[in-house]
């Protein structure tokens, strides 16, 4: 599964902006089994991103690059490079500059730009699309169930709210005590190609999906983990509920979706082996411009304990926050399945400092976890809005975090047995994952 390859250490790490960690306490970066670096934007000849693609129409297409409008033509120009100058993992990270963009109250609407629309781009001369399982040595096909990858928002981000009457029900907003939850401001964009299909297209059967998330400016790097449970399909309909598992997209039957045509083996490549394209997007747009994002670390990884509840608790974010107002509060935010109310999404958390997976689960292990700063108790979290794409947050700021390198924060719908999810939140320079290595 995967490879296994030393990579160097950071031996200076910091920079004049935001770097967080002292000379040479850098997490160490080894690559080992289970896990695969998709790309840690070290190695790059003079830090320049390589041109895959020219045209006439579209000139000289990066790797990566900003795209710079929307579907409606809203414009959000920007620039993707290479940078030291916010790094967690080695010496560089990729860095966006966005120099304009739209913002609808922090809830967008059909034709607002957001602000970051980064876009990793696999084409090549001969108009051929490779799939991310040809990009990087030593791909297992079915393998691998996850992504990550560690995001650093701008101070001008804003929160994706509920509605005015749910925001207004009581709960305390200052200083983003009670984050509002429900909505989403970030997603991640996903193109499938079914198998056999040839290298000519990105993307078949409108294998299009979507991952959600509502991320808040924090003053620390946030780990987005995406799972095979996306949150939406490109034209779907709320009247078809949840998308479900897409751990093998051939046999996903969502809205209506079917493949007469294909008559191959149904698990012969799994989601991220189909994966052909991806785009990570800020949908609603920030508060000032123009606004700076940083990416790192980019890995696919294998999540197996055996009683992961991914339908109940999918498109997981999670830090360490460290912004003024919010510091040392431990943030972590959800979504739930799309057809379950609010009032029937009551979860419970807990704390650890070792492995809910590797120590019993979640009955036998840790603590019950401080009342939230939305006012939940540790069995009644909940998020605030009953609509589609719900997030559910949990933020404390009375955990016993001294003395430790990392926390782990399990959370579990009350309704299910014994089923949960479990992150390792990082609270030092220590306690940071080895990139490539769980």
């Amino acid at each position: 599964m995967g490879f296994s390859a030393p990579l160097k250490q950071n031996p200076n790490i910091g920079g004049a902006m935001w770097g967080m960690h002292p000379d040479g306490d850098a997490p160490e970066i080894v690559v080992n089994l289970n896990s695969l670096v998709f790309d840690n934007f070290e190695g790059y000849t003079d830090d320049i991103i390589p041109i895959l693609r020219s045209t006439q129409s579209e000139g000289d297409i990066p790797k990566y690059f900003q795209k710079d409008a929307d579907t409606s033509g809203d414009r959000r120009d920007g620039t993707a490079y290479i940078s030291s100058a916010n790094v967690l993992f080695g010496t560089r990270s990729l860095r966006i500059d966005v120099d304009t963009g739209q913002i609808n109250g922090g809830n967008g609407a059909a034709g607002d730009a957001g602000s970051l629309f980064l876009s990793y781009y696999n084409q090549d001369q001969a108009g051929q699309y490779t799939q991310l399982r040809d990009v990087v040595p030593g791909w297992q096909n079915k393998t691998y169930n996850m992504m990550r990858y560690w995001i650093w928002t701008p101070s001008s981000t804003v929160v994706a709210a509920t509605t005015a009457s749910e925001a207004a029900s009581g709960f305390p907003y200052t200083n983003n005590e009670g984050q509002p939850d429900g909505a989403s401001n970030h997603d991640i964009g996903v193109y499938l190609r079914r198998p056999g299909s040839g290298n000519g297209t990105k993307e078949t059967d409108n294998f299009k999906l979507y991952h959600y998330y509502n991320l808040d400016y924090v003053g620390n790097w946030i780990c987005v983990e995406v799972d095979t449970y996306p949150d939406a399909q490109r034209g779907d309909d709320e009247a078809d509920g949840d998308p479900g598992n897409w751990l093998y997209p051939m046999e996903n039957t969502f809205g209506g979706n079917s493949y007469p045509d294909y008559t191959g083996d149904t698990q012969a490549e799994n989601y991220w082996d189909m994966a052909t394209y991806w785009y990570i997007s800020d949908r609603y747009g920030v508060n000032n411009y123009p606004s700076t994002w940083d990416i790192a670390g980019i890995e696919f990884y294998t999540e197996d304990y055996f009683d992961i509840d991914f339908a109940n608790i999918k498109s997981v974010a999670h830090t360490h926050r460290k912004d003024p107002g919010n510091e040392d509060t431990i943030w972590v935010q959800w979504g739930r399945n799309e057809e379950m109310s609010k009032t029937d999404g009551i979860y419970s958390v807990k704390y650890a400092y070792t492995s809910f997976y590797k120590n019993g689960g979640f009955a036998a292990h840790g603590t019950e976890a401080p009342t939230s700063k939305s006012l939940h108790a540790w069995n009644a979290v909940q998020g605030m809005n009953s609509g589609g794409h719900n997030k559910v947050h949990y933020q404390s700021d009375q955990l016993p975090l001294a003395g430790h390198d990392a926390i782990y924060i399990a959370m579990k719908l009350n309704s299910q047995a014994t089923a949960f999810r479990e992150v390792r939140i990082p609270l030092t320079q220590a306690g940071y994952p080895k990139l490539g290595g769980l």
